[in-house]
């Protein structure tokens, strides 16, 4: 026979709408907010209300700089329990939680729920203003960011101002003299760790994030998230003025400069007035009181010594980089490696095609300069005079007709040009080179123009005759 149990069985409190049981009355009109948008809680300071106590006590450590919850091992304290027990993670190299999929691990399981995303193309946290979606709350709180011009957070040295403390705090670095992070192997100094972090894959082949459609591997996760794009054919990023998207954000800050009218930025300093706030971001380090860099040449201002070193090459002609398989000389690393990539790369590896005359390019964006060859589109307008130009490089050109800038520099003379084509010429005065003859008398001369008016002296004399 079997012993009755002491257990005692209380009474059940439940509520109809989830049909949950409760053992205590209290515990249930708890549970009851749950299904109401009552928020009877509300912050003092923020005037932000909640649905329970425990979570208002939780925001207001928000305001305060009180870290109760310290880690026994580093000392590092915390506002939250919970923060408190993520990090105690990183003191172990234990990882726990596997990927099903692609069986990587990780230390939590909140981790392997955002990795799992990755592979199911779950996106949860949704926009309530432009319902593009995220799949984590990080991505869906950084994007909203834009929906908002205030840009509550300033530096106190060059006064730029930013919508994010982390903006902030990883700009301020930038003032720092001090670079406390080294590379072991080719000894650079970087601000963060993070930096450092990502510099480290330079020095090796290893590229551990793969992509679950083509394979491709990649060496950062921020790449694998924009070249995962190309697959899905999202086009996330849409210009304010003219509703065109853009799969790639420099895709279109690189759109709105088209809309040159459009200089909604203007430097609190000096005149000056921009289409981007990238621009006027890089704009504002002019004014700023930290050492930089200048070009004795032209007196172009730059903050940092590699780029003054780079804009220098323009001035002498120097072209340091070589293409592999052609031998192609370039100013930049980038235009070598965009030179290879677009005229070394197999054939099979052209994807876009255009449907006028058939030619096969690599990427979309020179497919797209290349149509306007077919169209006769010119959407860069010079904002001077307003002639326009099928060309971006084309417009810059042509603005030194109003400006007078004469960037490229003889390295012989020192004498100064507006084009690079006009120093190749006159390059030819000093070393005597000739490629332009005469087909009638093979005279030959340095320059084409020189060539056109010779040639028309022939044809004069053949019309007297």
């Amino acid at each position: 026979m079997e012993k009755p149990t002491h257990q005692k069985e209380g009474p059940q409190f439940s509520r109809d709408i989830s049909q949950m049981t409760f053992k205590r009355k209290d515990v249930l009109k708890l549970h009851g907010l749950a299904h109401t948008n009552e928020r009877a809680f509300s912050c003092n300071i923020c005037h932000q209300s909640f649905k329970w106590k425990s979570t208002l006590k939780l925001h207001e450590l928000i305001h305060t700089d009180k870290k109760p919850f310290s880690c026994i091992i580093c000392h590092k304290t915390f506002k939250w329990k919970y923060s408190l027990k993520l990090h105690g993670s990183t003191h172990t190299d234990e990882k726990l939680f596997p990927c099903d999929i692609c069986h990587q691990s990780f230390k939590q399981k909140q981790y392997l729920i955002c990795h799992t995303r990755i592979h199911t193309g779950e996106k949860p946290f949704s926009c309530d203003i432009c319902q593009r979606s995220f799949s984590e709350k990080t991505g869906l709180n950084a994007h909203k960011i834009i929906h908002s011009r205030e840009r509550t957070y300033s530096c106190h040295i060059c006064h730029q101002t930013f919508n994010r403390k982390s903006s902030l705090k990883k700009h301020g670095s930038s003032h720092l003299e001090k670079k406390p992070f080294s590379c072991v192997l080719c000894n650079k100094s970087f601000t963060s760790k993070s930096s450092l972090k990502h510099h480290r894959h330079t020095h090796t082949e290893q590229k551990p994030f793969s992509c679950m459609i083509c394979k491709k591997t990649f060496a950062h996760r921020s790449n694998l998230k924009r070249h995962h794009i190309i697959h899905t054919n999202e086009h996330p990023y849409s210009c304010f003025i003219c509703q065109k998207a853009f799969r790639q954000k420099f895709g279109l800050m690189r759109h709105i400069r088209t809309h040159s009218k459009y200089r909604i930025f203007s430097c609190t300093k000096c005149p000056e007035t921009f289409s981007t706030r990238a621009e006027i971001s890089g704009h504002h380090k002019v004014h700023s009181t930290r050492r930089s860099y200048c070009c004795s040449i032209c007196q172009k201002v730059f903050m940092k010594r590699n780029q003054l070193d780079c804009h220098i090459r323009i001035h002498t002609g120097e072209k340091p980089f070589s293409c592999p398989v052609c031998q192609k000389k370039f100013t930049h690393k980038g235009g070598m490696k965009s030179h290879h990539k677009l005229i070394h790369t197999a054939r099979e590896s052209s994807k876009y095609s255009c449907v006028e005359c058939g030619k096969q390019f690599i990427t979309k964006s020179c497919l797209d300069s290349h149509m306007r060859s077919h169209t006769g589109e010119k959407p860069f307008p010079c904002d001077i005079c307003q002639q326009s130009f099928s060309h971006r490089s084309n417009m810059v050109r042509h603005k030194r007709i109003h400006t007078e800038e004469r960037p490229i520099l003889c390295s012989i003379c020192q004498k100064t040009f507006k084009t690079r084509s006009h120093l190749n010429a006159h390059i030819r005065t000093h070393t005597g080179e000739k490629p332009f003859s005469c087909s009638f008398c093979q005279k030959a001369f340095s320059n084409k123009k020189t060539l056109k008016r010779h040639m028309s002296e022939h044809s004069t004399g053949k019309e007297s005759l």
